[in-house]
């Protein structure tokens, strides 16, 4: 079956590799969509090593369980989360699972889920309701990732709220963002067309990286105060000391963004306000419930336009372009997705 894999930096290709099957604890599943995420695109650059293996954003048809194993139901459409978790250690009983001492990702010994067939955990697994389409599937991974970090700074209703980067995490943090009743909501974009997404998605008001500077432009648009709270969600150069540039005394300042360099930053903020920084990785339970069953019901209120957020959608077959388009944001990418099947 063929598989997509990075075999050097900038290069995709696909591969020959045996048909999984699935083990304990395990599902074989059929994957019909799956997107392209900024740790993947980290790994097409070179700035991280994941051994070439790609997809976790995905939408799949359950076909065969392991021996002895309770889950979906072959015909099963789901999403996954990107890890296994042991479920007995000290962060799994409390349900940050996502920090569980023994996780692990999604590793086949040549591919991950942007294949013909993937071996899957089990228990990584959410059924999608009917209702949503592939493409929408495909995203409860990157909005679970969003509803988490939101969830990590604190805000409730009328907390303000700064947001800089505008990728497809970022944007997805405003929906989380407005979904927990913060306001006002502002967003810091790059590119033009991930500022007008911003719009859309009722940002109360977008900074023009480049033609403003966020450190600035980032306050509450009546008050002029400094801002509640404030989420990275780019990690590069400067963001993390704009990120604690905008914030209030004893504001939060959230990290999500994958990290790939050393970040430059002025901690004078940090210490003279005392503010409080955390990360945050991925997703675990929310509430008592699973961030995916949050994200799930976030897509499924409409709150998560798709079809304007999936750019570009190319076949199995065209997965070396797929990255090319996802690596240029001139070409107007935001969510590039890899059709897989259908």
């Amino acid at each position: 079956m063929k598989a997509a894999s990075i075999r050097e930096k900038g290069v995709v290709e696909l591969i020959d590799v045996p048909d999984p099957r699935p083990g304990p604890g395990q599902a074989l599943v059929r994957p019909l969509q799956c997107g392209i995420c900024g740790s993947d695109l980290h790994v097409y650059r070179g700035a991280w090593k994941g051994g070439g293996k790609l997809g976790h954003e995905v939408c799949a048809v359950v076909e065969e369980l392991g021996e002895g194993l309770a889950g979906p139901p072959p015909g099963t459409r789901v999403c996954a989360e990107c890890f296994y978790h042991c479920g007995q250690c000290r962060f799994c009983r409390q349900g940050d699972y996502n920090l569980c001492e023994s996780i692990s990702y999604l590793d086949a010994p040549e591919h991950s889920a942007m294949a013909e067939r993937a071996v899957l955990p089990a228990g990584s697994l959410f059924a999608v309701p009917d209702e949503l389409s592939d493409a929408a599937a495909m995203l409860v991974e990157p909005m679970a990732v969003s509803f988490h970090a939101v969830r990590r700074t604190g805000v409730s209703r009328g907390a303000s709220i700064g947001i800089i980067g505008a990728g497809t995490i970022g944007l997805l943090c405003v929906v989380a963002a407005r979904a927990a009743g913060a306001s006002p909501i502002i967003v810091a974009a790059k590119h033009p067309h991930q500022a007008a997404l911003a719009r859309e998605l009722r940002a109360d008001r977008v900074v023009s990286i480049g033609e403003e500077k966020p450190a600035d432009a980032m306050r509450h648009p009546e008050t002029g105060e400094k801002l509640d709270a404030a989420i990275d969600a780019v990690a590069l150069g400067t963001t993390f000391s704009t990120a604690l540039s905008v914030v209030r005394r004893q504001g939060s300042v959230v990290v999500v963004a994958g990290i790939t360099r050393p970040l430059l930053s002025a901690l004078g903020p940090l210490v003279g306000g005392e503010l409080r920084v955390t990360g945050s990785s991925c997703y675990g339970t929310t509430d008592g419930e699973p961030d995916f069953g949050h994200a799930i019901r976030l897509i499924a209120t409409g709150a998560v336009p798709v079809d304007r957020l999936v750019t570009h959608t190319l076949p199995l077959e065209q997965v070396a372009e797929a990255f090319r388009i996802a690596d240029d944001k001139s070409t107007g990418a935001v969510k590039v997705a890899v059709r897989v099947a259908d």
